[in-house]
């Protein structure tokens, strides 16, 4: 028993670690309020928000309270890891007020504390792996000290 205990445990911790690759430093406290992730009034009133909708838009707020992410990596975690429907995570990306230059510049401190990569890999990484946009990452490495 104490055996299938710590594999389920070890399971858990890998599909977690997965889904967030690379964001592991969370000890050096991230501000979450740096983030500004708020849900926004929309001014074009389209038909009422599913709850699934509603679900996909949670968690992607609690995601964004422990990671940094860009838009496309957190509608990816959205539909493959949570299994939330292309258009309830599209709904939670268009619903969250993100300042997504923030979220680069802070993902870009986290790789920057672990390798000792140059500014032009650390943009690299923020555009191919991180899949931030490369206006976005060019502000993150400017805005490194």
């Amino acid at each position: 028993m104490k055996k299938l205990i710590t594999f389920a445990a070890v399971a858990i911790a890998a599909v977690v670690l997965a889904a967030c690759t690379s964001n592991s430093d969370n000890s050096k406290g991230s501000n979450f309020s740096e983030a500004k992730v708020e849900k926004t009034t929309s001014s074009s009133s389209k038909a009422e928000p599913t709850a699934e909708d509603k679900a996909a838009l949670e968690k992607a707020k609690q995601t964004l309270e422990s990671f940094h992410l860009s838009k496309e990596k957190l509608k990816s975690l959205l539909v493959e890891q949570e299994k939330f429907t292309e258009e309830s995570a599209q709904y939670a990306i268009d619903n969250l007020e993100v300042d997504w230059k923030e979220q680069a510049l802070e993902q870009a401190k986290v790789n920057q504390g672990i390798t000792s990569s140059s500014k032009e890999k650390l943009k690299d990484l923020l555009i191919n792996y991180e899949k931030f946009t490369e206006e976005e990452a060019q502000y993150a490495v400017d805005h490194l000290k």
